[in-house]
């Protein structure tokens, strides 16, 4: 078996989304985009001739967008796409049920499309079901996205087991699976693919563990640069949905308001979240690079989205509100004095709401 990871900038691009991204769509569109610079990859780690006949297994749900990009490179790719259902005491076995039945006759060569490899157990699942529906055990592709080191040898052996010339073709490989079955470090946001690429949070990743999982976060000596995101996105939904103050009397949502709203709330609470600020008197404002910095971050992950007009403004997305609401509001309130800042917030929204930068400044500065 041979293994082979892309290095080409627009793969790496691709999955640095897919990892940090909670937008269904960006997500999708970046999974299109890596399975045809896989396919490339293969053309030219493999030496296939993207005009041939050939064959793949597809998970349905995970592997559907980067099957699409596949088809881009390799237009007479004949697809079998199926079901997969995993059970057992830890999840060991799979039951593959296929849901399309193309024609494989004449198919010399085979893929299994699967993004994300953890244990390998589905990918063993995947495979079981690709020789009992008569595809060419000859040569083999398996392709991921991520595939954990830890797993490699489990791969080794099953493709081994029936495939005579096998490689797989991965974006990325990390380190290994923790206890409950996740990549690590895995996607940044929302461990479980398909539920990140279908906006399905919490079907197959439990948002508990999403929640623990930025809790530990907040408990560690680096987790300010975390409270700080939760902090600033917490108080962009509440000028957004938890004012009463009228939409026309209300500051708008510039980093400049983000600024000192954060400012005075550390002010009154005692709590420095922000070690770099910097006092702005003639224009009444506190600046922080930390705090840009975040906001640039949130921007690409698709939290917030920026608006032009008159200026830079920043608003939750439909994911960003969610991830805000049901993961970093518990995760917050259960961490000491961020609970405190969370509380503030919601008691102060109006007050914080109606004031502009420079009144806010005032207010910290008197």
């Amino acid at each position: 078996m041979k293994i082979f990871v892309a290095d080409s900038p627009k793969a790496k691009e691709c999955v640095d989304v897919i990892k940090r991204s909670v937008s269904r769509e960006r997500v999708a569109q970046a999974s299109v985009a890596l399975g045809r610079e896989l396919a490339l990859e293969v053309v030219e780690n493999v030496g296939l001739e993207p005009k041939g006949t050939y064959g793949a297994v597809v998970k349905s749900r995970d592997g559907r967008f980067a099957a699409h990009g596949f088809k881009q490179v390799f237009p007479n790719l004949s697809i079998t796409y199926v079901k997969t259902r995993r059970y057992g005491k830890n999840y060991e076995q799979v039951e593959v049920a296929p849901l399309t039945h193309p024609t494989v006759a004449g198919v010399d060569f085979g893929f299994i499309i699967d993004p994300m490899v953890a244990r390998g157990t589905t990918l063993k699942g995947l495979l079981d079901h690709y020789v009992r529906s008569g595809m060419p055990t000859k040569s083999l592709v398996a392709v991921h996205f991520i595939v954990a080191r830890s797993s490699v040898p489990f791969i080794q052996e099953t493709l081994d087991r029936y495939i005579l010339e096998s490689y797989v073709q991965a974006a990325e490989l990390h380190d290994f699976v923790n206890e409950n079955g996740w990549l690590v470090p895995g996607l940044s946001r929302i461990k479980d693919y398909g539920d990140k690429a279908f906006g399905t949070w919490g079907q197959d990743y439990p948002l508990p563990q999403e929640i623990e999982y930025v809790r530990s976060m907040l408990s560690r000596p680096e987790g300010r640069m975390e409270a700080i995101r939760g902090i600033a996105l917490y108080l962009l939904l509440r000028l957004q949905r938890g004012t009463t103050v009228p939409a026309g009397k209300r500051s708008l949502p510039s980093l400049a308001w983000v600024a000192n709203a954060l400012k005075y709330l550390e002010t009154h609470s005692d709590l420095p979240l922000i070690q770099d600020w910097e006092d702005h008197p003639r224009a009444s404002r506190f600046s922080s690079q930390i705090l840009r910095e975040v906001v640039e971050d949130l921007a690409y992950e698709d939290f917030i989205k920026v608006e032009e007009a008159p200026f830079r403004v920043y608003k939750l997305t439909e994911e960003g509100e969610k991830y805000t609401t049901e993961v970093y509001l518990p995760a917050l309130a259960e961490t000491g004095a961020y609970g405190k800042l969370t509380h503030m917030i919601a008691e102060e929204t109006d007050f914080l709401a109606k004031n502009k930068p420079w009144e806010l400044y005032r207010k910290i500065k008197p």
